[in-house]
């Protein structure tokens, strides 16, 4: 079970941000403070709670609290929490403390803002907590996705814990010091990360929000664990983090899209991590389900397109007569999607396979024809673009390529488009990416609908 009873006695967070460090005993006691609130705002098991809390000690502590009293959260990548919001899940609270990415404009739920709410470890007087069915909720993911229609996905606390498992079977064996930059906001990254780091890790750190890969905390730390997409190299070159000496780091997971050849290169080769896990899963699907560890004895056969072979032995993996990746009988599944509950997904990734392993071709959705081939018109942006310039399509002829500010030069892109008989519409706004560094298409389809 989910739990912060499956915590070691040894475990330690050191949280940067505040400048403490805990045990899980006093992880715990902040935990049961938490628990005194849920009951001093009148919540109740099976009632849902939404966090958009900075990444510290806190928002373990009420992670671990709102789970073992019962509650479901409910986490998703709005950045603007109203009442529609709100009410299309019955959200009871909407708990935020320090920097969050949302601000609260709905008046139909209790709005617990922790800021002004101090919540210390002496405030436990007795709260009991509820005893948690394996099969029950644990977690709502409210998503649009990248394409197609706004969907919740509920998790179980089985889901979840299944997918944890295997991820600590691959690759937290021998885990001692995590280097703890992500939360629960992103399902994904919480069964191969966010749980697994706490009950397998010695220590976890909690890095300074302001400079989340400072070169002295990493050096003093040295942590053997790390979650590093393909954008951090981006966000954080101005830091130097691609020229790190990562010698010490056993790990490297990374996953949410195909990888480039020259991201797992420079971290082996170059910076000197040990393995690198590129793991394929799904919102509705826990990862691990599918992964490729590279290393440097395999570093120069890596194949971006090569996803590797099936981890999670509880499910069937088919591919299906238009070649798209089907899943069934996994013990990662979600239990429903818009309350309809699900036993086979079809994943709309359109793969090919060799033996046991699986190769990714493209994504069923969306597309567009360029030189011949059909792909995601979102492909086309190149890499020193990314998070500054995203392209969706209208039609399989027209896309719209937006630009975060008027300045960003996307001639070359246009011109590619314009070759290929593609039209184009520009559009200038804000380009909100998620935890994987994906811009957020819907939103950026309402925005350009909205104007036309």
């Amino acid at each position: 079970m989910i739990s912060i009873t499956k915590l070691s006695n040894n475990f330690e967070i050191v949280d940067l941000i505040n400048g403490t460090q805990l045990t899980k005993e006093s992880l715990s006691r902040f935990a049961s403070g938490y628990q005194q609130l849920f009951l001093n705002n009148n919540l109740v098991k099976g009632d849902r709670v939404g966090l958009a809390m900075q990444e510290d000690f806190h928002h373990l502590a009420c992670v671990f609290a709102a789970i073992d009293y019962g509650l479901i959260i409910v986490i998703s990548g709005e950045h603007e929490i109203t009442n529609e919001y709100t009410s299309r899940r019955n959200i009871k609270a909407m708990i935020t403390r320090g920097i969050h990415p949302c601000t609260i404009h709905a008046d139909n739920c209790t709005h617990l803002d922790l800021d002004d709410i101090s919540v210390t470890e002496d405030m436990f007087e007795g709260v009991e907590t509820y005893i948690i069915d394996h099969s029950e909720v644990l977690i709502e993911a409210l998503t649009s996705g990248s394409t197609g229609v706004p969907k919740c996905i509920q998790h179980t606390h089985k889901s979840v814990e299944s997918a944890t498992d295997d991820s600590i079977r691959l690759y937290w064996k021998e885990a001692n010091t995590s280097w703890f930059f992500h939360n629960i906001v992103h399902l994904g990254v919480s069964s191969v990360y966010f749980f697994p780091a706490l009950f397998s890790s010695k220590r976890i750190v909690l890095p300074r929000l302001d400079n989340p890969y400072n070169a002295e905390d990493l050096d003093k730390y040295k942590p053997d664990m790390m979650l590093i997409f393909p954008v951090h190299f981006q966000l954080y070159a101005k830091q130097g983090i691609h020229l790190r000496n990562f010698d010490y780091v056993k790990w490297v997971l990374t996953g949410g899209s195909v990888i480039d050849n020259s991201f797992i290169r420079r971290l082996v080769k170059n910076q000197g991590v040990e393995k690198v896990a590129v793991i394929y899963g799904l919102t509705e699907c826990l990862p691990p389900l599918i992964h490729k560890v590279v290393d440097k004895h395999n570093l120069d056969l890596y194949n971006s397109k090569e996803m590797g072979s099936i981890v999670d032995n509880t499910g069937s993996y088919d591919i299906n007569e238009n070649e798209i990746l089907t899943i069934e009988g996994s013990s990662h599944m979600c239990k429903s999607i818009n309350d309809e509950s699900i036993d086979v997904f079809v994943t709309q990734d359109i793969v090919s396979a060799d033996t046991d392993t699986f190769y990714f071709k493209k994504r069923n959705s969306d597309l567009i024809r360029i030189d011949d081939q059909l792909i995601n018109p979102q492909q086309l942006v190149p890499n020193w673009l990314e998070g500054y310039c995203c392209v969706f399509s209208i039609s399989q002829t027209h896309v719209v390529v937006v630009m975060q500010h008027k300045d960003v030069n996307v001639k070359q892109l246009v011109q590619k488009l314009a070759d290929n008989g593609i039209s184009v519409d520009k559009l200038v706004t804000h380009i909100e990416l998620n935890v994987l560094g994906k811009p957020n298409i819907n939103k950026l389809k309402g925005i350009y609908e909205k104007g036309n």
